[in-house]
Protein backbone atom coordinates (compact mmCIF):
# COMPACT_ATOMS: atom_id res chain seq x y z
CA UNK A 1 0.00 0.00 0.00
CA UNK A 2 1.45 3.40 -1.02
CA UNK A 3 2.10 6.17 1.49
CA UNK A 4 -0.72 8.28 0.04
CA UNK A 5 -3.23 5.43 0.34
CA UNK A 6 -2.13 4.77 3.94
CA UNK A 7 -2.68 8.42 4.78
CA UNK A 8 -6.06 8.36 3.14
CA UNK A 9 -7.03 5.22 5.08
CA UNK A 10 -6.10 7.00 8.33
CA UNK A 11 -8.21 9.95 7.27
CA UNK A 12 -11.02 7.60 6.28
CA UNK A 13 -10.89 5.85 9.64
CA UNK A 14 -11.30 9.16 11.45
CA UNK A 15 -14.10 10.20 9.17
CA UNK A 16 -15.81 6.83 9.45
CA UNK A 17 -15.94 7.29 13.20
CA UNK A 18 -17.46 10.72 12.71
CA UNK A 19 -19.85 9.40 10.06
CA UNK A 20 -21.02 6.55 12.30
CA UNK A 21 -21.84 9.03 15.02
CA UNK A 22 -23.58 11.24 12.47
CA UNK A 23 -25.50 8.27 11.11
CA UNK A 24 -26.75 7.49 14.61
CA UNK A 25 -27.83 11.09 14.91
CA UNK A 26 -29.48 10.91 11.48
CA UNK A 27 -31.51 7.88 12.57
CA UNK A 28 -32.67 9.73 15.68
CA UNK A 29 -33.58 12.80 13.62
CA UNK A 30 -35.50 10.66 11.13
CA UNK A 31 -37.51 9.15 13.98
CA UNK A 32 -38.31 12.63 15.34
CA UNK A 33 -39.35 14.14 11.97
CA UNK A 34 -42.99 15.20 11.94
CA UNK A 35 -45.48 14.34 9.24
CA UNK A 36 -45.38 17.85 7.82
CA UNK A 37 -41.57 17.76 7.71
CA UNK A 38 -41.58 14.43 5.87
CA UNK A 39 -44.12 15.77 3.41
CA UNK A 40 -42.07 18.89 2.72
CA UNK A 41 -38.88 16.81 2.48
CA UNK A 42 -40.56 14.61 -0.15
CA UNK A 43 -41.62 17.64 -2.17
CA UNK A 44 -38.07 19.06 -2.07
CA UNK A 45 -36.61 15.67 -3.03
CA UNK A 46 -38.83 15.42 -6.13
CA UNK A 47 -37.95 18.97 -7.11
CA UNK A 48 -34.27 18.09 -6.77
CA UNK A 49 -34.69 15.07 -9.08
CA UNK A 50 -36.38 17.24 -11.70
CA UNK A 51 -33.61 19.85 -11.47
CA UNK A 52 -30.97 17.13 -11.90
CA UNK A 53 -32.67 15.98 -15.10
CA UNK A 54 -32.53 19.59 -16.29
CA UNK A 55 -28.77 19.74 -15.49
CA UNK A 56 -29.40 22.49 -12.90
CA UNK A 57 -27.12 20.88 -10.35
CA UNK A 58 -26.57 23.89 -8.07
CA UNK A 59 -30.31 24.30 -7.45
CA UNK A 60 -30.76 20.53 -7.21
CA UNK A 61 -28.08 20.19 -4.51
CA UNK A 62 -29.75 22.92 -2.47
CA UNK A 63 -33.11 21.09 -2.69
CA UNK A 64 -31.57 17.74 -1.68
CA UNK A 65 -29.66 19.33 1.24
CA UNK A 66 -32.79 20.98 2.64
CA UNK A 67 -34.83 17.79 2.18
CA UNK A 68 -32.14 15.83 4.04
CA UNK A 69 -32.15 18.39 6.84
CA UNK A 70 -35.89 17.98 7.34
CA UNK A 71 -35.98 14.20 7.04
CA UNK A 72 -32.85 12.00 6.92
CA UNK A 73 -33.47 9.47 4.16
CA UNK A 74 -31.08 7.08 2.39
CA UNK A 75 -32.30 7.97 -1.11
CA UNK A 76 -31.92 11.70 -0.46
CA UNK A 77 -28.39 11.19 0.87
CA UNK A 78 -27.33 9.19 -2.21
CA UNK A 79 -28.83 11.75 -4.59
CA UNK A 80 -27.07 14.59 -2.75
CA UNK A 81 -23.74 12.71 -3.00
CA UNK A 82 -24.24 12.22 -6.75
CA UNK A 83 -25.17 15.91 -7.09
CA UNK A 84 -21.98 16.98 -5.29
CA UNK A 85 -19.87 14.67 -7.48
CA UNK A 86 -21.48 16.10 -10.60
CA UNK A 87 -20.58 19.60 -9.40
CA UNK A 88 -16.97 18.57 -8.88
CA UNK A 89 -17.22 18.96 -5.11
CA UNK A 90 -15.47 15.65 -4.54
CA UNK A 91 -14.77 16.10 -0.82
CA UNK A 92 -18.43 16.90 -0.12
CA UNK A 93 -19.50 13.97 -2.29
CA UNK A 94 -17.04 11.66 -0.52
CA UNK A 95 -18.42 12.72 2.88
CA UNK A 96 -22.03 12.27 1.75
CA UNK A 97 -21.31 8.82 0.28
CA UNK A 98 -19.99 7.85 3.72
CA UNK A 99 -23.27 8.91 5.27
CA UNK A 100 -25.25 7.01 2.63
CA UNK A 101 -23.14 3.88 3.18
CA UNK A 102 -23.81 4.02 6.93
CA UNK A 103 -27.56 4.51 6.41
CA UNK A 104 -27.65 1.67 3.89
CA UNK A 105 -25.86 -0.72 6.24
CA UNK A 106 -28.28 0.12 9.05
CA UNK A 107 -31.21 -0.43 6.70
CA UNK A 108 -29.77 -3.72 5.42
CA UNK A 109 -29.80 -2.40 1.85
CA UNK A 110 -26.90 -4.33 0.31
CA UNK A 111 -27.23 -2.88 -3.17
CA UNK A 112 -27.03 0.72 -2.02
CA UNK A 113 -24.25 -0.12 0.41
CA UNK A 114 -22.15 -1.55 -2.41
CA UNK A 115 -22.96 1.44 -4.63
CA UNK A 116 -21.82 3.93 -1.95
CA UNK A 117 -18.64 1.99 -1.14
CA UNK A 118 -17.67 1.73 -4.82
CA UNK A 119 -18.14 5.49 -5.14
CA UNK A 120 -15.88 6.01 -2.12
CA UNK A 121 -13.11 3.89 -3.63
CA UNK A 122 -13.41 5.79 -6.90
CA UNK A 123 -13.22 9.22 -5.25
CA UNK A 124 -10.30 8.38 -2.95
CA UNK A 125 -7.91 8.44 -5.92
CA UNK A 126 -9.25 11.85 -7.04
CA UNK A 127 -9.53 13.73 -3.76
CA UNK A 128 -7.47 16.86 -3.11
CA UNK A 129 -6.21 16.84 0.45
CA UNK A 130 -4.54 19.30 2.80
CA UNK A 131 -2.20 18.21 5.57
CA UNK A 132 -1.84 20.81 8.38
CA UNK A 133 1.12 20.70 10.77
CA UNK A 134 2.41 23.02 13.49
CA UNK A 135 5.90 24.43 13.66
CA UNK A 136 7.75 24.13 17.03
CA UNK A 137 7.01 27.78 17.69
CA UNK A 138 3.30 27.30 17.05
CA UNK A 139 3.20 24.18 19.23
CA UNK A 140 4.41 26.21 22.22
CA UNK A 141 1.55 28.73 21.98
CA UNK A 142 -1.24 28.07 24.45
CA UNK A 143 -4.82 28.30 23.25
CA UNK A 144 -3.93 28.06 19.56
CA UNK A 145 -7.01 27.42 17.39
CA UNK A 146 -7.20 26.53 13.70
CA UNK A 147 -10.05 27.22 11.30
CA UNK A 148 -10.41 25.91 7.77
CA UNK A 149 -12.97 27.83 5.72
CA UNK A 150 -14.49 29.18 8.95
CA UNK A 151 -14.83 25.78 10.65
CA UNK A 152 -12.63 24.86 13.59
CA UNK A 153 -10.18 21.99 13.18
CA UNK A 154 -9.72 19.62 16.09
CA UNK A 155 -6.34 18.45 17.32
CA UNK A 156 -6.91 15.01 15.76
CA UNK A 157 -6.92 16.51 12.25
CA UNK A 158 -3.29 17.70 12.54
CA UNK A 159 -0.87 15.90 10.23
CA UNK A 160 -3.83 14.11 8.61
CA UNK A 161 -4.94 14.56 4.96
CA UNK A 162 -8.14 16.61 4.97
CA UNK A 163 -10.31 16.12 1.84
CA UNK A 164 -11.09 19.38 0.06
CA UNK A 165 -13.48 20.40 -2.66
CA UNK A 166 -12.01 22.05 -5.72
CA UNK A 167 -11.53 25.77 -5.25
CA UNK A 168 -9.99 28.21 -2.82
CA UNK A 169 -9.62 27.40 0.88
CA UNK A 170 -8.34 29.54 3.76
CA UNK A 171 -6.59 28.30 6.90
CA UNK A 172 -6.52 30.69 9.87
CA UNK A 173 -4.57 30.33 13.13
CA UNK A 174 -5.47 32.41 16.18
CA UNK A 175 -4.27 32.74 19.78
CA UNK A 176 -4.93 35.31 22.47
CA UNK A 177 -2.21 37.94 22.63
CA UNK A 178 -0.97 37.13 19.11
CA UNK A 179 -1.65 38.43 15.64
CA UNK A 180 -3.72 35.98 13.54
CA UNK A 181 -2.03 34.11 10.71
CA UNK A 182 -3.74 32.92 7.54
CA UNK A 183 -2.85 31.12 4.32
CA UNK A 184 -4.81 30.34 1.18
CA UNK A 185 -4.57 27.20 -0.96
CA UNK A 186 -6.14 26.37 -4.30
CA UNK A 187 -7.40 22.81 -4.69
CA UNK A 188 -7.34 21.57 -8.30
CA UNK A 189 -7.01 18.25 -10.10
CA UNK A 190 -3.27 18.89 -10.40
CA UNK A 191 -2.68 19.81 -6.73
CA UNK A 192 -4.19 16.90 -4.87
CA UNK A 193 -1.77 16.55 -1.96
CA UNK A 194 -1.10 19.90 -0.30
CA UNK A 195 0.54 20.77 3.00
CA UNK A 196 0.68 23.83 5.23
CA UNK A 197 2.84 24.41 8.30
CA UNK A 198 1.58 27.00 10.78
CA UNK A 199 4.47 29.23 11.89
CA UNK A 200 4.92 30.84 15.31
CA UNK A 201 2.39 33.64 15.65
CA UNK A 202 3.67 37.17 16.17
CA UNK A 203 2.88 38.49 19.69
CA UNK A 204 0.77 41.63 19.86
CA UNK A 205 2.96 44.49 21.19
CA UNK A 206 1.93 45.89 24.56
CA UNK A 207 0.22 49.27 24.26
CA UNK A 208 2.60 52.15 24.96
CA UNK A 209 1.85 54.37 27.96
CA UNK A 210 0.20 57.53 26.76
CA UNK A 211 1.66 60.75 28.13
CA UNK A 212 0.19 64.20 27.90
CA UNK A 213 1.65 66.04 24.92
CA UNK A 214 3.97 68.86 25.80
CA UNK A 215 2.49 72.25 25.12
CA UNK A 216 4.39 74.39 22.65
CA UNK A 217 6.55 77.08 24.16
CA UNK A 218 4.64 79.86 22.46
CA UNK A 219 1.36 78.60 23.89
CA UNK A 220 2.50 78.56 27.50
CA UNK A 221 1.03 81.49 29.43
CA UNK A 222 3.61 83.56 31.23
CA UNK A 223 3.35 86.17 33.92
CA UNK A 224 3.77 89.73 32.67
CA UNK A 225 7.17 91.10 33.39
CA UNK A 226 7.31 93.59 36.19
CA UNK A 227 8.35 97.02 35.06
CA UNK A 228 11.75 97.99 36.46
CA UNK A 229 11.48 100.25 39.45
CA UNK A 230 12.60 103.79 38.80
CA UNK A 231 15.39 105.24 40.98
CA UNK A 232 14.07 106.96 44.13
CA UNK A 233 10.46 106.05 43.41
CA UNK A 234 9.89 104.31 46.77
CA UNK A 235 11.49 107.16 48.69
CA UNK A 236 9.29 109.71 46.92
CA UNK A 237 6.17 107.70 47.74
CA UNK A 238 7.23 107.63 51.39
CA UNK A 239 7.83 111.39 51.30
CA UNK A 240 4.39 112.00 49.84
CA UNK A 241 2.78 109.75 52.45
CA UNK A 242 4.60 111.51 55.28
CA UNK A 243 3.66 114.91 53.86
CA UNK A 244 0.03 113.87 53.61
CA UNK A 245 0.06 112.72 57.24
CA UNK A 246 1.70 116.02 58.23
CA UNK A 247 -1.05 118.00 56.49
CA UNK A 248 -3.63 115.92 58.32
CA UNK A 249 -1.85 116.60 61.62
CA UNK A 250 -1.81 120.36 60.99
CA UNK A 251 -5.50 120.22 60.10
CA UNK A 252 -6.31 118.39 63.36
CA UNK A 253 -4.19 120.90 65.29
CA UNK A 254 -6.04 123.77 63.65
CA UNK A 255 -9.44 122.31 64.58
CA UNK A 256 -8.49 121.75 68.20
CA UNK A 257 -6.73 125.14 68.33
CA UNK A 258 -9.92 126.89 67.27
CA UNK A 259 -11.84 124.85 69.83
CA UNK A 260 -9.36 125.89 72.53
CA UNK A 261 -9.81 129.57 71.62
CA UNK A 262 -13.60 129.14 71.70
CA UNK A 263 -13.54 127.50 75.11
CA UNK A 264 -11.13 130.15 76.42
CA UNK A 265 -13.58 132.85 75.39
CA UNK A 266 -16.38 131.05 77.25
CA UNK A 267 -14.17 130.77 80.31
CA UNK A 268 -13.33 134.48 80.26
CA UNK A 269 -17.02 135.34 80.12
CA UNK A 270 -17.88 132.99 82.99
CA UNK A 271 -14.94 133.89 85.19
CA UNK A 272 -14.83 137.55 86.23
CA UNK A 273 -11.92 138.86 88.25
CA UNK A 274 -13.18 137.69 91.67
CA UNK A 275 -14.27 134.04 90.88
CA UNK A 276 -15.51 131.38 88.33
CA UNK A 277 -18.81 129.71 87.95
CA UNK A 278 -19.01 125.93 87.40
CA UNK A 279 -19.58 126.57 83.69
CA UNK A 280 -16.46 128.67 83.56
CA UNK A 281 -14.44 125.96 85.28
CA UNK A 282 -15.72 123.37 82.76
CA UNK A 283 -14.90 125.69 79.84
CA UNK A 284 -11.42 126.24 81.25
CA UNK A 285 -10.81 122.48 81.42
CA UNK A 286 -12.05 121.96 77.83
CA UNK A 287 -9.91 124.81 76.53
CA UNK A 288 -6.83 123.36 78.18
CA UNK A 289 -7.45 119.85 76.79
CA UNK A 290 -8.11 121.19 73.28
CA UNK A 291 -4.96 123.30 73.43
CA UNK A 292 -2.93 120.24 74.42
CA UNK A 293 -4.27 118.18 71.48
CA UNK A 294 -3.68 121.11 69.12
CA UNK A 295 -0.09 121.49 70.29
CA UNK A 296 0.63 117.76 69.79
CA UNK A 297 -1.10 117.69 66.37
CA UNK A 298 0.75 120.79 65.21
CA UNK A 299 4.06 119.40 66.37
CA UNK A 300 3.50 115.97 64.78
CA UNK A 301 2.11 117.44 61.58
CA UNK A 302 4.98 119.85 61.27
CA UNK A 303 7.52 117.07 61.82
CA UNK A 304 5.87 114.86 59.24
CA UNK A 305 5.77 117.69 56.73
CA UNK A 306 9.47 118.33 57.20
CA UNK A 307 10.32 114.62 56.96
CA UNK A 308 8.11 114.17 53.90
CA UNK A 309 9.67 117.10 52.15
CA UNK A 310 13.14 115.82 52.91
CA UNK A 311 12.35 112.33 51.63
CA UNK A 312 10.74 113.58 48.45
CA UNK A 313 13.30 116.17 47.46
CA UNK A 314 16.37 114.14 48.37
CA UNK A 315 15.31 111.02 46.39
CA UNK A 316 17.61 110.07 43.45
CA UNK A 317 16.40 111.37 40.11
CA UNK A 318 15.98 109.26 36.95
CA UNK A 319 18.56 109.90 34.23
CA UNK A 320 17.59 112.34 31.54
CA UNK A 321 16.91 110.65 28.22
CA UNK A 322 17.56 112.47 24.99
CA UNK A 323 15.55 111.38 21.94
CA UNK A 324 16.46 112.61 18.51
CA UNK A 325 13.98 112.17 15.69
CA UNK A 326 15.63 111.10 12.44
CA UNK A 327 12.92 112.78 10.40
CA UNK A 328 12.77 116.17 12.13
CA UNK A 329 15.25 118.61 13.51
CA UNK A 330 14.39 118.59 17.18
CA UNK A 331 15.55 116.88 20.36
CA UNK A 332 13.13 115.89 23.18
CA UNK A 333 14.09 115.49 26.80
CA UNK A 334 12.30 112.92 29.01
CA UNK A 335 12.51 112.44 32.73
CA UNK A 336 10.72 109.78 34.70
CA UNK A 337 9.43 110.66 38.17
Amino acid sequence: MSRRRRALWVSCSLLLFVESARAQSDVERAAEATTSQRALAEVLFRQGRELMEQKRTTEACAKFAESLRLDVALGTSLNLAVCFETQGRLASAWSEYHRAASLARRAGDTARTDYAEQALERLETLLATLRVTLSPGAQSIRGLTLELDGKELGAATLDTPIPLDAGSHVLVARAEGHQPWSAQVQATAETRAMALTVPALVPVPAPAAHSAPALPAQGTPSMPEKAPERPGQTQRWLGLAAGGAGVAGVAVGSVFGLRALSKKGQRDDACPARGCSPAGIEAHRDARDAASVANVAFAAGGALLVAGGWLYFTAPEAPVAFTASPRSAYVSVHRSW
